[in-house]
């Protein structure tokens, strides 16, 4: 059988090829599913309530507006529950016949509720301007309590609808990885201990990550007019998922049947993020005259500082996985931060190489994503710029940049070497080759522009 090999799904036509093992999913994971049901069944439950009320009251006091958004409510009634039907659809198995199951009825409920709306809004335009003519006495205290009651029913349910915005996400999975065991078994036959027996890599981009970010942002601005401002922002802040990307190996798992051991920090996470910029209009010869004024009043500085936190480390990949027999992570066996090694030409040592170890044979690494933070971003970019004015309608400015001002060395996260490449006896990672636990580059040095303007209108 020839060798296939597929990057964006998996081929339907081979030998062995059964959709019910191997970790592969083509549904949300059990406690997504759930949660996600019993959040539209409460938000069914609470606007059918709301929709009878408007129905009543709009009936009662003859009120378009409220019979118009029970028929929006009611439209979102039947949405949800459209919703729910076609999330119970998605979530059957696949057959012989359906190969990716019923998946796809989501987009048909999704397309019916948007042809529902359509119609409603409709109705609505043409009852509104038949009303120009005619239009009724209303009791403005029913409709107003009825409005308040809608816009808190609705605000509830699209808290807890939310709630559900981050599950379902895509991530890749290689389903016909063989595991280290069983490799182990067939005496390092990868070919007999794939699940699908002639393929090679299936890498299927499933719907079964999750993402959470939690964050408090704080601004503070103060403008002072011609003497200057300040802007100070921050954030603190967390985001987690099983897949950052789905595009690329890095979030490929390391064990098919254990998608739960990849929730961790994702690559973009940043726990610290502080950012000032500033302009000021030095006070010094302000009010002088002659060249005193000319060389050294009227000068501004001006910059933007930034401090951040570092973002985590990818993984620790195991370099030497014995033909299969072994996990592609690492094993942990002391604090990676204590007894760097001396550096060497050819980077600064992070974290020390000995204190990961491969995993043995039959095994997979026990570290998981993210195990540690790389370094982050402190940065001054200053400016100190001069104007004058030769006439009314003409500038010369003379300004200095000084990008990255005091030269700090800001070691490039990219660089880290994270590979442990070893021989297969070796009891730990210390000698393991191409620079393994290392920072080989940094961000730019400082940079010094000096320039002149002149501007005319």
């Amino acid at each position: 059988m020839t060798k296939r090999d597929s990057s964006t799904g998996h081929n339907h036509s081979g030998a062995g090829h059964n959709h019910s093992g191997a970790g592969h999913s083509h549904v949300p994971r059990g406690e997504q599913l759930v949660r996600q049901r019993r959040a539209l069944w409460i938000s069914v439950g609470a606007n059918s309530v709301l929709l009878a009320v408007q129905v009543a009251v709009g009936l009662v006091i003859g009120s378009l507006a409220l019979l118009a958004d029970s028929l929006h409510n009611a439209s979102d009634v039947v949405a949800l529950v459209v919703a729910l039907i076609g999330q119970a659809l998605a979530a059957r198995p696949p057959t012989a016949r359906r190969s990716y199951g019923l998946a796809r009825a989501e987009v048909l409920a999704a397309l019916l509720n948007g042809t529902v709306l359509v119609a409603l809004t409709i109705w609505v335009v043409v009852e509104a301007v038949g009303r120009f003519s005619d239009p009724p006495e209303l009791s403005a205290g029913p409709l107003a309590l009825v409005g308040l009651v809608g816009l808190l029913v609705n605000g509830a349910s699209a808290w807890l609808l939310s709630r559900s915005a981050g599950d379902n996400l895509i991530q890749p999975v290689d389903i016909n990885a063989p595991l280290p065991q069983d490799v182990v078994a067939t005496n390092g036959v990868l070919n007999t201990a794939r699940p699908y027996v002639g393929f090679a890599g299936i890498n299927y981009r499933q719907t079964t990550a999750k993402s959470r970010y939690n964050g408090l942002l704080v601004g503070f601005r103060h403008d002072a007019g011609r003497k200057g401002l300040v802007s100070v922002a921050y954030t603190l802040s967390r985001s987690k998922t099983d897949a950052t990307n789905d595009r690329d190996a890095v979030d490929l798992p390391q064990d098919r049947t254990n998608l739960d051991a990849e929730y961790a920090l994702s690559r973009t996470d940043r726990t610290h993020v502080f950012t000032v910029n500033y302009v000021y209009e030095l006070p010094f010869f302000r009010d002088s005259k002659g060249l005193g004024k000319q060389v050294l009043g009227g000068w501004q500085v001006s910059g933007i500082t930034q401090f951040w936190s570092g973002p985590p480390i990818s993984r620790v990949v195991n370099g030497q996985t014995n033909g299969g027999r072994r996990g592609i992570r690492v094993n942990q066996i002391s604090d990676p931060f204590a007894s760097l090694p001396a550096n060497v030409p050819g980077g600064v040592y992070y974290f020390n190489p000995g204190a990961f170890a491969p995993p043995a044979d039959g095994a997979f690494g026990d570290t998981g994503r993210a195990i540690f933070r790389l370094p982050g971003v402190n940065q001054w970019d200053i400016t100190a710029s001069k104007n004058w004015y030769p006439s009314k309608n003409t500038r010369l400015q003379f300004r200095a940049d000084f990008i990255n001002a005091f030269n700090h060395t800001q070691f490039d996260p990219n660089s880290i070497q994270n590979v442990c490449s070893v021989a297969v006896t070796a009891a730990n990672c210390t000698a393991s080759t191409g620079n393994f636990g290392k920072l080989t580059g940094t961000r730019a040095p400082r940079e010094i522009q000096l320039g002149i303007k002149f501007f005319w209108n």
